[in-house]
C-alpha cells in the first residue's frame, strides 16, 4: 500500500506470501548481482536502491522464512517550487 509515514514522507509497502528470504541471505539483497531466483542478474534490488537513496530515501526489507517478505520504501515528500519552509502567519 502506499500512504504518508508522516515527518514529510511517503512510503510504499509491498508485502508477499512467499518462502520468505533465509536470514544469512537477507544482509546481501542490495549486492549487484546477488539473487536468490535461477533467472535474473541481480542488479534489480540494487538498483533500486541506489536510487532510492539518491532521493534521500530508504529500502527496508524484512522477511521471516517461510512467511514472506515486506520492502518499505520511504521517499522525502517533495516540496512545491518556491517553499522554503516557511509559511506566512507561523
Amino acid at each position: 500500500g502506499v500512504s504518508g509515514a508522516g515527518g514529510g514522507e511517503g512510503e510504499l509497502t509491498i508485502h508477499d506470501t512467499g518462502p520468505g528470504i533465509p536470514e544469512e541471505l537477507q544482509g546481501r539483497l542490495f549486492e549487484p548481482f546477488f539473487t536468490t531466483k535461477r533467472e535474473g542478474i541481480g542488479l534489480g534490488m540494487t538498483i533500486a536502491h541506489q536510487v532510492i537513496e539518491q532521493h534521500g530515501g530508504r529500502v527496508e526489507v524484512r522477511s521471516q522464512p517461510g512467511a514472506g517478505t515486506t520492502v518499505r520504501v520511504v521517499l522525502p515528500a517533495r516540496r512545491q517550487a518556491g517553499d522554503h519552509g516557511t509559511h506566512p502567519g507561523r
